[in-house]
Formats: C-alpha cells, sequence, structure tokens
C-alpha cells in the first residue's frame, strides 16, 4: 500500500508518464482522498517513512487538510499524534524542508487548532509553545507558520465565511484570549528581543531562519492585533523592540514593521484612545528619519500606506467626533496639528517618482478633502487651520506637478498612457475639490500654471520648448473649460458667459488658437488635446454673445479651419492623428456650420481631395491577396484602418458642399461632381469587372467603399440641404444629379446582388437620398417613385438571399417611405402591392428558420427577431396612416393571416417582447379598422370604402377571448414579473380601444390636480355588453365584479385601471 501511494504520487506529478497510467494513478489517490481510512494509511506512512519524498509527504498533507472536517474528537488526536510525531522528529534531526513544505505542515496544525481547540485539544497552543523553549529556530519557525494559518482561518476578515463559521470562529478566539493571549504576546516579545540581534553565524542552517522569524513574528503581530487587547503590544519595551527593526538594512524586514504599525494604527478604538495611540507610536517623526533615497518601491510602497492610514484615521477622529467633543479645543488643535505635521510628507509621497506609490496617498487625501468640504459651512467647529490658503496651494501645486508627464515617458505607448490617465482623472477630481473649498486660489495656480505652461516659453525667444510643459497647460485648459462647463463653482446659469473665469478661458482659448503654430510641436498628444480643446468649445465661434476684446472671431474660425487642413491636422503623418482629425473636423463644421464665402468654401474642398483619393487606398488594397470564398465577405478581415475614418472625411465635404450660397447652384454642382466623379468611375470599372468578381473578391470591395464614400457625401449634405423658391429650374439641376446617383447605385446593386455588403451600401445610400427628396416632393414625387420601384425591384428578386438584419433594415426603410409619402398616390400603390409578397416571404423564413432552430440556438434569436421586425412593420403601418391597404383585395387574405398570428404572438409570455408588440399591433387594428371600416380620417385609402366583412368573428371577438385567456387562465403568468406588468398595460390600452371603437369621444375637458385627462370615455354599448357578456358567461365572474370593471375601464387613468387589472389578475389566481 505505501508503495503504491508513493509510486502513484510520482506518476500522478509526472509530465512524461504514458497517460493512460497517469489517469489510473490519479484516480487511485483520490480514492485515497475520499475513502474513510486513506487519512489514516497517509498518517502511518509519514510517520513511518521519514525519508518520504516531498511530493508524497506533500500529498499526504493535502489528505489531513481535507479530510478533517469529517473527523471525530478521538480521529483528531489520532491526527495530532501522527504531526506531532513528525514535527517531534524536524525539530530534534533539524531537518529544514523547503518552504512550501512547512508551509502545508504549517496548514496541517491549523486546521487541527480550529476543529480541537474548543473540544478535545484545548492545550494545542501550549504544546506549541513548549517546543520553542529551548530556542530552536525551528521550533520557531514552525511555531509562527501554525499561527499565521490560525489568523487566516479565524481572523482575516478578507475571507467571506457562512454565519456557523463566524459564530465558530468568534469561540475560538474569546478561548484564546481568555487562556493563551498572555503567552502568545510574551512569545512574540522574547522572539523580536532574541531574533532582532545581528546573525553570529552565517554557515549554520537555522540561523538562515533568523530573517524568515523576525518577519512572521511581524506578520503574526498584524494578523493578531484587530482582535486581541492592545494593551500586550502597546508597552515601551514591546514598541521599541520593532522600532528597532526598522533601523536594519534589510528592506524586507523594514517592510514588515511598517506593515505591522499600519495593522495596529488601523484597530478599531473610541477617537480620544486612537489619539493617544499616534501620539505614543508618533509615526510622523519615526518616517522623517528613514531617508527615502535609495529605498526600494516596494518599500517606499509601504512608508506610503502607513502615511495614509495615520491620515485617515486622524480625519477619523475628527469625522466621528461629535460637535460637543471638537469643542474641546485641546483634543481639537492636537488632532489637527497632527494633521498639518503630516502633510509635508503626504506632499513628498504624492510626488515620488512612480506612481504606484503615490497613489497609495490618495484615499487620505480624497477623504482630508471630502471632510473640508463637508465642513466648509460649520459655524461651530472652526477648520480654517487645515484649509489654510498655503496648505490648499501646497497641495494644490504638487497636484498639478504629479500631473504633468514623467521626464523618461516619451508618451507614445498606449497602455502606459492609460495607466497614467487614471492617476491623472483622480488627480483632475482632487483638484476640483480645491477649487471648491477656495475658488479664487485654485483659479488664479491653474491660470498661473496654463500661462506659464503654454504661453511663457513660447512667446519668449530662443527657448527649447519641452512638449511636457505644452500637454500638462493644454490639459489644464481642458479642465478649467470642464470646471465651468460642468459649474463646478455654482454660478447662476444665466451669469456663467458672462462671468470673470469664463472670459479668462475665452482669452486663454483665443492665445492658444493665434499660437497654435508653436503650441502644436510635433507630438500626437498636444496635437489631440488641441483639437479635442477646439471641437468641446465649438459654442464660442457661433454664439454671438460670446466676445473676446480685439479679437475676430470670423478670422480665428478660418484659422481654426486651416489648422484643422494643415499637418497639424488631417495631413498628420501620425495615424492616430490622422483619423481622430477626421472625425472632430467633421464634428466641429457640422456643429458650427461655418458661413464663410464660396471662394473659400472651394479652397477648403479642393485641400481635402487629395485625401479623397480613394483609387490611391484602394491600390493599397490590391497588394493583399484576392479575398476568396463565399458572397459574405468579412470586411474585418482586410488589412485596412483607414476607410472608416475615411468616410468622415467624404461627409465633411459634403457638409461643406451644403454650405455654399442657395442661390450658387451651379457652383454646387460643380462641386458635387468634382468630388462624385472619381467614386463613380471605381463604380464604373468594378460593374466592367464584375464578372471576376467571384474570383476575386477585392472588385467587391471596392465597390463598396466607392458606395460608401457617395452615401456619406449624401449624407453631408442631406441634412442641410434646402430648395430655394423661385429657382425651379437649378432645383431640377440638382434633382438630376441625385437620381443620376441613385441610377449608379441601383445599377451596382443589381451587379453585385449577391454580396451582403452591397445591399448594405446601397440601401442607406438609397436611404439617405431618398430624406432628401422628401424635403420637395412638388418636385421629387416621380423620381422617389422611379428609385422606390427600381429598389424594391432588385431586392425582392433576391429576397430569398437576405440575412435577416437586412430583412429587418428592408422593413424600416419601407416603413420611412410610409412615413414621408402616406399621402402620395403612386407610393401607396406600390406599397399595396408590395405587402403580401412581402408578408409571404417573410413567413417562408420564418418557416425555414423553424425548421432548422433547433440545430443552432443562433437561429432561434433570428427567428424571435425576425418575428419582431414584423409585427413592428405593421404597427408602422397603422401609425403611417396606410391600415386601409390591409383591406384592400391584393391584402385581405394578408389580413387574416396576421390576425390570427397576432392572436398566436399574443399568447406566447416566453417572449415578452413580441408579445406586447402583438398586442399593441392588435390594437392598432381594432382602432382603425374595428368598425369593418377604416376610421383614420388620414389615411388615404379611406374613400375607396373597403370593408372588413369577418371583424367581429375574427378580430373583435378572438381579442376579447384572448385578453381574457391570457390574463386569468395562461400558465405562462407570472404576476410579479416586471415584464408581465407591462403586459397588463399593453393590455389596459387593447381594452380602452376595443370600448370606444367607433365612437366619438367628447372634448378632454376634466383634468385632476396634476393636469391629467380624467374624461370618462364615451364607450360602444356594443362591445360594452358584449364584455359583459363574455366575462359573465364565459369567465363565470361575480356580477359585481363585471360591473366595477368595465366602470373603471370607463372611467379611471390607464395607469390606474392598469394596476386595478393587475390586482384583479393576482386575487383571482389566489397568488
Amino acid at each position: 500500500m505505501d508503495r503504491q501511494l508513493t509510486q502513484a504520487v510520482e506518476i500522478a506529478l509526472s509530465g512524461t508518464a504514458d497517460q493512460r497510467l497517469q489517469q489510473e494513478a490519479i484516480d487511485f489517490i483520490n480514492k485515497i482522498k475520499t475513502s474513510d481510512e486513506g487519512w489514516q494509511h497517509c498518517g502511518n506512512l509519514l510517520t513511518s517513512n521519514f525519508e518520504l519524498d516531498q511530493q508524497t509527504k506533500f500529498f499526504i498533507f493535502q489528505v489531513f487538510d481535507e479530510k478533517i472536517t469529517s473527523l471525530s474528537n478521538d480521529q483528531l488526536l489520532v491526527l495530532k499524534d501522527f504531526l506531532i510525531m513528525y514535527l517531534t522528529h524536524m525539530l530534534e534531526n533539524g531537518i529544514i524542508e523547503p518552504v512550501y513544505l512547512r508551509n502545508k505542515l504549517a496548514k496541517s496544525f491549523g486546521l487541527l487548532f480550529v476543529y480541537s481547540y474548543l473540544t478535545v485539544y484545548p492545550e494545542f497552543l501550549r504544546d506549541l509553545l513548549q517546543t520553542t523553549k529551548d530556542g530552536n529556530h525551528l521550533a520557531v519557525d514552525y511555531y509562527l507558520r501554525i499561527l499565521l494559518v490560525i489568523h487566516q482561518e479565524i481572523g482575516d476578515n478578507l475571507i467571506i465565511r457562512d454565519r456557523s463559521s463566524v459564530e465558530h470562529n468568534n469561540k475560538l478566539k474569546d478561548q484564546i484570549r481568555a487562556s493563551d493571549m498572555l503567552a502568545l504576546t510574551l512569545s512574540w516579545k522574547s522572539i523580536l528581543q532574541r531574533f532582532s540581534t545581528p546573525k553570529t553565524s552565517t554557515a549554520d542552517p537555522r540561523d538562515q531562519l533568523q530573517g524568515e522569524i523576525l518577519h512572521n513574528s511581524l506578520s503574526a503581530i498584524s494578523g493578531f492585533i484587530s482582535w486581541i487587547e492592545i494593551g500586550l503590544i502597546m508597552e515601551q519595551e514591546f514598541l521599541g523592540l520593532i522600532f528597532q527593526i526598522l533601523e536594519t538594512s534589510d528592506q524586507q524586514l523594514q517592510i514588515g514593521v511598517l506593515n505591522c504599525l499600519n495593522e495596529i494604527i488601523s484597530k478599531k478604538m473610541p477617537p480620544l484612545k486612537k489619539l493617544e495611540l499616534l501620539n505614543l507610536l508618533n509615526i510622523t517623526n519615526t518616517i522623517n528619519n528613514l531617508k527615502f533615497e535609495g529605498l526600494s518601491v516596494d518599500l517606499m510602497e509601504a512608508v506610503t500606506k502607513l502615511i495614509n492610514t495615520v491620515g485617515e484615521e486622524l480625519i477619523r477622529i475628527l469625522d466621528s467626533s461629535s460637535n460637543q467633543e471638537l469643542q474641546n479645543q485641546q483634543f481639537k488643535n492636537v488632532t489637527c496639528a497632527k494633521l498639518v505635521e503630516l502633510l509635508p510628507l503626504v506632499c513628498e509621497l504624492l510626488g515620488h517618482d512612480y506612481d504606484d506609490v503615490s497613489v497609495k496617498i490618495f484615499p487620505f487625501i480624497a477623504n482630508y478633502l471630502l471632510f473640508l468640504k463637508k465642513n466648509i459651512t460649520n459655524d461651530v467647529v472652526d477648520f480654517q487651520l487645515l484649509s489654510s490658503d498655503e496648505i490648499l496651494a501646497t497641495l494644490l501645486k504638487k497636484i498639478i506637478e504629479k500631473m504633468k508627464i514623467d521626464e523618461d515617458d516619451d508618451g507614445d505607448d498606449d497602455e502606459s498612457m492609460e495607466n497614467f490617465k487614471e492617476v491623472r482623472n483622480k488627480l483632475k477630481n482632487f483638484q476640483e475639490s480645491i477649487l471648491m473649498l477656495n475658488e479664487s486660489l485654485a483659479l488664479d495656480i491653474i491660470t498661473n500654471v496654463i500661462n506659464q505652461s503654454l504661453f511663457s516659453a513660447i512667446e519668449a525667444s530662443n527657448t527649447t520648448i519641452d512638449w511636457r510643459n505644452i500637454e500638462l497647460g493644454l490639459f489644464e485648459l481642458n479642465n478649467y473649460n470642464e470646471l465651468l462647463r460642468n459649474n463646478v463653482m455654482n454660478l447662476p446659469k444665466t451669469m456663467i458667459n458672462n462671468s470673470q473665469p469664463y472670459y479668462v478661458f475665452n482669452e486663454m482659448l483665443c492665445k492658444v488658437i493665434n499660437h497654435s503654430p508653436k503650441v502644436l510641436v510635433n507630438h500626437q498628444l498636444i496635437q489631440l488635446s488641441f483639437f479635442e480643446l477646439i471641437l468641446k468649445n465649438y459654442s464660442f465661434f457661433i454664439n454671438t454673445h460670446i466676445q473676446v476684446e480685439n479679437q475676430d472671431k470670423n478670422e480665428l474660425l478660418l484659422k481654426v479651419l486651416k489648422i484643422f487642413l494643415s499637418n497639424f491636422g488631417v495631413f498628420n503623418d501620425i495615424g492616430k492623428v490622422k483619423y481622430r482629425t477626421w472625425f472632430v473636423f467633421y464634428r466641429f463644421i457640422k456643429l458650427t456650420n461655418p458661413r464663410v464665402p464660396d471662394p473659400t468654401l472651394e479652397d477648403l474642398i479642393n485641400t481635402l481631395l487629395p485625401l479623397l483619393d480613394l483609387q490611391r487606398s484602394l491600390n493599397e488594397l490590391n497588394s493583399q491577396p484576392a479575398c476568396q470564398g463565399n458572397y459574405d465577405i468579412d470586411l474585418s478581415s482586410l488589412q485596412e484602418d483607414s476607410i472608416e475614418h475615411r468616410l468622415y472625411l467624404f461627409e465633411s465635404v459634403g457638409l461643406l458642399i451644403s454650405f455654399i450660397d442657395e442661390t450658387n447652384v451651379e457652383f454646387k454642382i460643380k462641386m458635387i461632381e468634382l468630388v462624385l466623379q472619381p467614386l463613380f468611375s471605381i463604380v464604373e470599372s468594378c460593374i466592367n469587372n464584375c464578372s471576376s468578381a467571384d474570383s476575386n473578391k477585392l472588385i467587391v470591395v471596392h465597390a463598396h467603399h466607392a458606395l460608401m464614400s457617395i452615401s456619406s457625401v449624401v449624407k453631408g449634405f442631406e441634412t442641410s440641404i434646402t430648395y430655394e423658391k423661385n429657382v425651379k429650374i437649378e432645383e431640377e439641376k440638382i434633382i438630376s444629379n441625385l437620381q443620376q446617383i441613385s441610377e449608379v447605385i441601383l445599377i451596382t446593386l443589381e451587379n453585385f446582388i449577391h454580396y451582403p455588403i452591397i445591399r448594405e451600401a446601397s440601401r442607406v445610400t438609397i436611404v439617405r437620398l431618398f430624406l432628401i427628396l422628401v424635403k420637395k416632393p412638388s418636385l421629387t414625387q416621380d423620381t422617389i417613385d422611379a428609385i422606390f420601384r427600381k429598389f424594391l425591384e432588385v431586392i425582392m428578386n433576391q429576397f430569398d438571399e437576405l440575412q435577416t438584419t437586412e430583412i429587418t433594415d428592408f422593413f424600416h426603410f419601407i416603413t420611412q417611405v410610409g412615413h414621408y409619402c402616406a399621402a402620395f398616390e403612386n407610393i401607396y400603390s406600390i406599397l399595396n402591392s408590395l405587402l403580401s409578397p412581402l408578408y409571404n416571404k417573410v413567413l417562408e423564413r420564418l418557416k425555414l428558420l423553424e425548421q432548422e432552430s433547433d440545430k443552432d440556438p443562433h437561429l432561434v434569436r433570428e427567428k424571435k427577431e425576425l418575428k419582431k421586425s414584423l409585427v413592428s412593420f405593421f404597427i408602422s403601418i397603422s401609425n403611417n396612416h396606410l391600415t386601409s391597404i390591409l383591406l384592400t383585395f391584393e391584402n385581405k387574405t394578408l389580413l387574416n393571416d396576421l390576425i390570427n398570428r397576432l392572436l398566436n404572438y399574443s399568447m406566447d409570455l416566453s417572449d415578452s417582447a413580441l408579445c406586447k408588440l402583438a398586442i399593441g399591433e392588435l390594437g392598432c387594428l381594432v382602432e382603425n379598422i374595428g368598425t369593418g371600416r377604416v376610421t383614420d380620417s388620414q389615411d388615404i385609402g379611406m374613400k375607396a370604402n373597403n370593408t372588413f366583412e369577418n371583424v367581429d368573428d375574427l378580430l373583435i371577438q378572438n381579442t376579447i377571448v384572448l385578453v381574457f385567456e391570457l390574463l386569468f387562465k395562461s400558465p405562462q403568468v407570472d404576476t410579479k414579473d416586471a415584464q408581465f406588468r407591462l403586459i397588463v398595460t399593453e393590455i389596459t390600452r387593447l381594452l380602452r380601444k376595443l370600448v370606444v371603437m367607433g365612437v366619438e369621444q367628447p372634448p378632454q375637458t376634466q383634468k385632476d390636480s396634476q393636469g391629467n385627462n380624467i374624461t370618462p370615455l364615451k364607450p360602444n354599448e356594443a362591445v360594452l355588453q358584449n364584455l359583459q357578456g363574455f366575462m359573465a358567461n364565459n369567465m363565470q365572474f361575480p356580477i359585481n365584479v363585471v360591473t366595477d370593471l368595465l366602470q373603471k375601464l370607463i372611467s379611471e387613468q390607464e395607469r390606474h385601471f392598469s394596476k386595478y387589472l393587475l390586482q384583479l389578475v393576482i386575487d383571482y389566481r389566489g397568488i
């Protein structure tokens, strides 16, 4: 058995053993672990063969640890004997095993303590202490390691435990305090006395344990201090021994001392007692005696954590004391003096070269400033000593100094800058807090920093400018801007633009723009910061109420535009800056809508033209291997990163074209053609080569990029293009241009219809063209008609190839057309002809998804999304006053199927979103055609006087059945589910539409105290009787419930009735 075990452990841990053999070994090991007698076999092996290999010993200790929780008291004593026998052998023979094995043995002892100390082995700690009496180094080492495990098991607050474990641990602590605590603390003192003296011999292996012993003794004190009587530690000789170690040259031991002091200071106690403790320890003086130069980063972190804890405890003393306690001048003054005494150290540590050190003092700074803010209006206790100008100014200057990029950082490493940005953001919050405490002081310091960092060196001749200073200046200028935008100074909103701080900022902004050639040194951080600052303050250029003395804002705007179009901006050599500037420039001109002369606009467009050379970008793309595969091209797989950014430039040019004087139509058309003609040429080339697209997908990619570029140009002038009165000929020229664009798009779509990326690009462009054309329907109806018909024809011919998302987008496009063109008879006719074929194709797709969805969860999601899109589409038809289309000869069959489908969807609570949509559309149908005829006066199909013959049976009666079956009989109902409550609200709306169907409602004249309409509904008596009969006869509701429900339905507001209906459902179901 013993040999089997050792061999199994060896094989299980082997990296070269046969896999089958290894699995057998693992199975054997697991069997040993789980068997009732396995731990005893392991104990016998451990104590009968002390020469076992280390990995077997480790395994045995693992078995002990896993089994100990299930052992009886007698078995615990047997385990105790095994462990003590093994430990005794190690101590008597001076065998120093590797650290991991010593820790593992300590773990087993620690667990034995937890489960035996209160029951069968109360002498545990005394026996353990007895092993250390002769000064055996190894015994002391084991003793301390076991204590550390005990702390971890019963005292470590970072470990989350269940309630029973917490209660058991509290009993263990109580017993230790009652029986062994004095002996433990005396042992720690004795160990510090014995082992803090220099080593006498480095040849003896036991002497090598001295450092570990001292470190572990400090750790033991740190762990136990939170729950023992602190007076056992806080005596002068004991503290002297701890501080004595701080004077050693061993920085790991120094870290141990600092951590130990940290835990001592953190111990919970009343404010007065804590102040006495801090006075006794005098940490500030101790740390001041340390020479920081040459200390490791780890040691400096420990120093900073300690100072931070001292500071936080002093703040806690003040914060937790009552005003009456704080009126004790000596108590308050001593505490404040300790804080003031600490602040120079805080500032020194805040300015440390390593952020890992300085961030450790951030919690204290945050709490210090928060305390001052909370007491800024405290008229009872004066804390001016803590918020003096000198203190706040020193702290703020150090904060700003820390915001500067380090001298050894070139600012180009993204990960490094992300980390620095996190630190900066916290520092920025501190800066904002100081401004709230002393606005004039903070603004003066910030303004001086901006002036010194940005302008002093620039204005001085023959001065080498450090880019880090400029970057800091721009960062602070951005901060200044945010302080104003967020109104941190709490100025009245009407006064912000006229305030002195705002005027000072605008002056500095103008100064930065005027000095931009020197400010924008060749560093990406500065350039990015500059352009972001300009974008954030776009309103400065368009708000006529904002003026700066001796500054012409039109000239400043032209300067900014030229800076954007310089090598600092859109032509920058650094990709990150260039691409970001393309977007920022687009946003800036979109927001400012600069009204500059047409020649200037022409210059701006011509300057941008080289960047619009899409052919050059495509030529670079051609150097890649030709894409192979199916029609679904993944653009992300291409090694290009400029096209998405470049689209902003095309949109920017479109915007610039839209700014051209409306009467200068010829020039506007010239600019449109100048930009679009190269793109048309690319598209034409792609079409000529479309036969090769299957073998070279780059042709399709080229076509896609050209279409998206055209689309972006169109989007640019779509938002602001207008048609002037009395310039019909010029308008027709613009429309002719737009028609030419549509033809190019549609021809491209026809030739590349099998490719989703082309379908997507074409749809986007057609939508944008449509939004322009509908602005002048009197001139564009025929063009809209032609584009719409052709687009529908192409898409419907290849509908089976559309992806589910494309079908959803197609629905959205038709919805837009219906929204803008519902009154156009030719569009109405097209939609009427489209509806049934489109509906049938969608049903075919749903049927296909139904068949295949069991194989792929993704298809289940697609099916759900398609159903929701279909119902949403019909809701849009109702909302766009087109419901009459459902009553035409072409679509009556569709209507019958649609109603049945909506009823089925409404009963399926597993998809609450679809259920709500379906109920909502039933409500639309009830409202618009519930009487059997169209009742929507805005529906142009109303005059056709089409009828819905079986409306009562199919729509009305089924809807009534649906409402009550769903609410009161569906097994899927969960009245506690928030989604179900929303469904109840939707049903309420449906019932209200049912009950007023076909009845003209009185004016809403009655209002409640909040101004909500409370005019009772005028009901449709026939529907009311129908509802009454169904509830009484089919649902077997008591007559008083029926009467009450119908009365509330008519008289109460929607939200009140919805609550009533929900409660009725709860009562009925007995939930």
